[in-house]
């Protein structure tokens, strides 16, 4: 039986937990040196008021976290596993995993485990899990899911997102390629994408929350035009009632596109990193 592992920087934690085949290991976020767990219940608003003083912190989960997480699949009788992660060149999570699946395959050495770095993050990471318990669920082999996941990455799951600040990416060391001054006081917003290298990057950027919101629409078009969107994600962060407005413009597109999608919240351990009020857009190409 084939089972999949992740980590919580995947954000699709809500839409898989009682899925026998999934384990989803869980990062951590750091608040006065105390470390917690993403899962935690309120701590995403705990978060963000914590950073109206003080930049919170992230971390990785430990190398025996993940080796139980792989052991509670293989106690269910899962013999080859599937792992997907938040790109390596924004978290160092892929590396846990790979340690612990390298100790694992030492000690059962019958077992069959494809890792794979998804190059992305949040639910242009889920996505493709998501599409990998669908492959699962049509009864493919291993081989052929390994197959149709490795083929997507990194080119057919995009994301995109828009955040009133680059404070947070910049002090938790997450800008990648986006310059920190782009123009705050101006109030030019960038539109930021995960390159196919996994690293942040501008891909266009307007003055204005909305006016930047315009222009990760229009690079959503020029995907739909060419390419044939299967299934797309609509999230955010924080309180929702303050971004509804915008949430509502980039739902009305889907719509009219008759593209399915599914709406949702990034994980406490990447609002460390976007703050509040990001509206994030995600699409898996086939």
């Amino acid at each position: 039986m084939i089972g999949i592992i992740c980590d919580t920087g995947s954000d699709i934690a809500d839409r898989v937990r009682s899925n026998d085949r999934v384990e989803i290991v869980p990062l951590k976020v750091i608040l006065d040196e105390k470390e917690r767990l993403d899962t935690e219940s309120g701590l995403s608003e705990q978060v963000i008021e914590y950073q109206k003083r003080q930049q919170a912190k992230t971390s990785l989960p430990a190398l025996e976290e993940v080796k139980a997480a792989f052991y509670r699949l293989i106690d269910r009788g899962y013999n080859e596993i599937i792992g997907i992660n938040i790109s390596s060149n924004l978290s160092g999570t892929h590396n846990v995993f790979k340690l612990a699946a390298k100790e694992i395959l030492s000690e059962r050495t019958k077992l069959r485990i494809r890792l794979f770095d998804s190059l992305n993050i949040s639910i242009g990471t889920g996505l493709l899990i998501l599409k990998a318990l669908q492959f699962i669920q049509e009864g493919r082999s291993f081989e052929d899911v390994v197959e149709g996941i490795g083929a997507m990455i990194p080119r057919k799951s995009k994301v995109m997102f828009i955040i009133p600040t680059l404070k947070h990416l910049k002090e938790g060391g997450r800008i990648g390629k986006v310059s920190a001054t782009i123009g705050e006081l101006l109030k030019i917003k960038p539109v930021i994408c995960v390159g196919e290298d996994g690293i942040y990057y501008t891909l266009a950027k307007a003055q204005g929350m909305k006016n930047a919101l315009r222009k990760l629409i229009e690079e959503f078009q020029k995907d739909f035009a060419s390419e044939k969107i299967e299934k797309a994600a609509l999230y955010h962060s924080g309180d929702r009632q303050g971004v509804q407005d915008l949430l509502d413009v980039v739902s009305d597109v889907l719509v009219r596109a008759k593209v399915p999608y599914i709406e949702g919240h990034i994980s406490p351990s990447l609002v460390v990193h976007t703050g509040e009020h990001l509206v994030g857009l995600a699409y898996l190409m086939v």
